[in-house]
C-alpha cells in the first residue's frame, strides 16, 4: 500500500517521521518535509503527486484556512489531496448532485435534493467535475439556500456541474498535537493504525509524553490517599475546572514519578474529591509516598512505564551496548518477533549495532512491557 506523510521538522509533528521509520512499517512512505515551504511550492508540490496512488495520507503539519507564509497546508490543499487517492480510498460521499447557478466565486450552491439544514456540510469537502472542476473545503453551508461557502474558485461555477461532496476518510490530519487529547502525532497515528492495541513504550519514547490529566507536586499523602495540587499546571490534560469537579479522576490512576519514599507505585482512584483534591484509592499504597511527592494522573498503568522503562532501558541501552547486559537487552528488543533467532552471547557489538539500527529502521523493534521483562 502506498502512504504519504507530510509533515513540519519545525514543530512537535516532526516526530512522525521517526515514527514513520521506528513503528509504521512503511519502508515505501512518500514523507515531504514542509519546514519553510511556502504555499505555491507546497501547492505545486502536491501538484506533482501521481493521481489515485495513496491508499492514506497521513499531516503532522498545521491546516488552516488562510493562506500561512510557509510550513503549513491550507484547507483547499487537504481538499486537492483526494485526486491523489486510489480507487476506493477517496472518502465518503455523503451528497451528490448538480449545482445551481453560483452568485459568487466563493460560493458553490448544491442542488435542491441537499440538507436544509444549516452546517450540515461544515467541515467538509466538494469535488466539481466540469468545466471548472475544483476540489474545495467547505467552510460554511447555510440549509436554506444550499449555499457552500469555500475559499475562491476564481471562476464561479455553471449549473451543469456535477458535484460531491464528501469526508476525507483515509487523509489523517494530526496537527501537532491534540488538543483534548494531549496526543502528539505519533500516537494519534498509532491510534489510527492499531486501534485495538496499547502504545509501545518506545511510542511514548518518541511520541512524547503528553497524557497525564493532571501532573504536579502533591499537597500531602496518607496511606490510601493522596492530595493532588490545587491547580493544574501548564500541558495538563484536563482543564481547571473538570480538576475541581468531584470523581473526575474516578477508575483512573495516580502514579508516582519522584520522591523520598514510594517512587514508582501505580494506584487506582476509587474516589475524588474536587474541593479537597483528595484522591481516594482503591487499595493502601505499598509504601507511603513522602518527601516532594511528584506525581501523573494517567489512564491506565502502562502509560507509567515510559517514565521508568523507556526512558531508562531504550535511552540508556541504545547508547550503551558495549556491556553483556545492554547487549542482552537489546537483543530480547530486536528480536522480539523472532525476526533474527538471535543465540548466544558473543556477538560482536559492531554488529549487534548494525542489526539494531537495521532493525529500527524497519520497525522491528516494537518494545513492550513483556519484551523488558517489566510485569
Amino acid at each position: 500500500m502506498n502512504r504519504l506523510i507530510i509533515y513540519n521538522s519545525g514543530g512537535t509533528a516532526a516526530q512522525i517521521k521517526a515514527a514513520a521509520d521506528c513503528f509504521y512499517k512503511y519502508s515505501d512512505a512518500t514523507i515531504k518535509d514542509v519546514n519553510g515551504v511556502t504555499t505555491a511550492d507546497i501547492t505545486t508540490y502536491i501538484g506533482t503527486l501521481t493521481d489515485a496512488y495513496y491508499h492514506a495520507i497521513f499531516i503532522c503539519c498545521t491546516t488552516q484556512a488562510a493562506d500561512p507564509t510557509s510550513g503549513a497546508l491550507m484547507f483547499n490543499h487537504v481538499a486537492s489531496l483526494r485526486a491523489k487517492m486510489a480507487a476506493g480510498y477517496e472518502g465518503t460521499v455523503v451528497d451528490s448532485g448538480t449545482c445551481q447557478a453560483n452568485a459568487t466565486v466563493t460560493e458553490i450552491v448544491l442542488a435542491t435534493t441537499a440538507s436544509a439544514s444549516n452546517d450540515t456540510y461544515n467541515g467538509m469537502f466538494i469535488e466539481t467535475t466540469g468545466t471548472t472542476a475544483v476540489l474545495r473545503y467547505i467552510s460554511d453551508y447555510v440549509g436554506n439556500t444550499r449555499a457552500c461557502t469555500t475559499t475562491t474558485t476564481t471562476t464561479a461555477i455553471a449549473t451543469t456541474e456535477t458535484y460531491e461532496v464528501y469526508t476525507n476518510d483515509y487523509i489523517y490530519e494530526f496537527g501537532n498535537t491534540n488538543a483534548v487529547s494531549g496526543k502528539t502525532a505519533v500516537l494519534q497515528a498509532w491510534d489510527v493504525l492499531y486501534p485495538d492495541a496499547q502504545y509501545p513504550l518506545v511510542n511514548h519514547y518518541i511520541g512524547g509524553y503528553l497524557f497525564a490529566w493532571n501532573a504536579g507536586t502533591a499537597q500531602a499523602a496518607a496511606a490510601g490517599t493522596i492530595t493532588l495540587a490545587a491547580t493544574i499546571s501548564a500541558g495538563d490534560r484536563s482543564t481547571q475546572t473538570q480538576h475541581d469537579t468531584d470523581d473526575f479522576y474516578n477508575d483512573m490512576y495516580v502514579y508516582i514519578y519522584s520522591g523520598t519514599l514510594g517512587v514508582a507505585q501505580i494506584a487506582k482512584i476509587s474516589d475524588y474529591n474536587g474541593t479537597t483534591k483528595v484522591a481516594t484509592l482503591s487499595a493502601n499504597w505499598g509504601i507511603t509516598p513522602t518527601g516532594t511527592i511528584v506525581y501523573r494522573v494517567i489512564d491506565n498503568t502502562s502509560e507509567a512505564l515510559y517514565d521508568r522503562a523507556a526512558e531508562v532501558m531504550i535511552k540508556t541501552y541504545m547508547y550503551d551496548i558495549d556491556s553483556a547486559g545492554a547487549m542482552a537487552i537489546n537483543k530480547r528488543l530486536i528480536d522480539l518477533y523472532g525476526s533474527l533467532t538471535i543465540t548466544g552471547t558473543d556477538e560482536p557489538t559492531q554488529d549487534l549495532k548494525y542489526l539494531w539500527d537495521d532493525f529500527l529502521y524497519r520497525g522491528k523493534a516494537i518494545f513492550t512491557a513483556d519484551a523488558l521483562g517489566v510485569v
